[in-house]
């Protein structure tokens, strides 16, 4: 049982995602994206930023990835893509194999939730919980 998760009875109407990431390692991590197999929608897109410098969260060597983030129009989001509980998506990794890198991990890590209309009002809010999230 996770505490995080509800049952998928209590989700007919599927599922808001409200944040997607990647993880990949350094140094031949160059994007990703994750589709909806069906539809050929891009749902998300994410790019590797590298560190040019020695100061932290910029150090030579290593990247960090910014996520995708939806929520509302008014905090310049884009609106949350509602998916339903059987979608099939499809993820694509890119990278640079001129670096000597033997196999590549990598795997996408979501957040979403249960895309009622009372819920998705709440998250489309302005000022909402996934825009104070994102200003902290």
């Amino acid at each position: 049982y996770d505490a995080n998760c509800l049952p998928m009875a209590q989700m007919p109407n599927g599922v808001a995602l409200v944040y997607a990431n990647f993880h990949c390692h350094a140094p031949a991590c160059i994007d990703a994206e994750l589709w909806n197999d069906a539809t050929g929608e891009l749902i998300c897109r994410v790019t590797a930023v590298y560190g040019k410098g020695d100061t932290a969260g910029d150090e030579t060597g290593f990247h960090k990835v910014p996520p995708c983030v939806w929520g509302s129009a008014d905090d310049g989001l884009s609106p949350l893509p509602v998916l339903s509980l059987d979608t099939r998506l499809r993820a694509t990794l890119r990278t640079n194999t001129t670096y000597g890198q033997y196999g590549m991990m990598a795997n996408w890590m979501m957040r979403a939730a249960s895309a009622t209309a009372v819920e998705l009002a709440a998250m489309n809010e302005p000022g909402g919980l996934f825009s104070t999230m994102l200003a902290s």
